[in-house]
This record gives C-alpha cells, structure tokens and sequence, in this order.
C-alpha cells in the first residue's frame, strides 16, 4: 500500500489540529488579560484545547496502529519511539 496518500491525511489533519489549539491559546490568553476577566470564554477556551488535544492524541495513536502494518519492524520501531516523543513531548538525541 502506499503510504504518501496516509502520510499527507495524517500531516494535514495535525497541522489542522496544531492551527486550533494554538487559536484556542491566543483566546485564552486574551480573555486571561481582559478587564474584567472573562470566566465563560475562558472555561471554553480551556475546553477547547484540551478536546483538541485528544483529538490530536488519538489521531497520532491512529496514525501509528495504520503505519506499523506496512512497515518493516526496525522501521516500526523507530515509529514508535517517534510516536512515544510525540505523545509525552520527551526528545531524545
């Protein structure tokens, strides 16, 4: 199977994902620096990010379950120290 076509869905859809949290971000910060501060936007701000940060976790788990049936297992490997950094934001050399 080739894998471009799931490489670029996976890179599209986590970009898009990247875009909104970071959209939710700059919302949250400016109802945080609001006069008076803004409790609503600022719960649906914060919900906001976090439902997109599932969204993005779950789509990397999928992402790596669809990857490693095409892959050889030291490729699969590498896959998944890839997808374990991604997830837990540890960066190793």
């Amino acid at each position: 199977k080739e894998l471009n076509p799931i490489e670029t869905a996976y890179g599209e859809e986590r970009s898009r994902l990247l875009k909104g949290i970071e959209v939710a971000g700059r919302k949250l910060a400016d109802a945080l620096s609001g006069s008076p501060v803004d409790r609503g936007e600022i719960d649906r701000s914060l919900a906001d990010i976090h439902r997109q940060q599932s969204e993005l976790q779950g789509l990397t788990i999928g992402h790596f379950l669809e990857m490693k049936e095409h892959l050889s297992p030291e490729q699969a490997a590498k896959l998944l120290q890839w997808t374990r950094e991604s997830i837990t934001h540890e960066h190793r050399p």
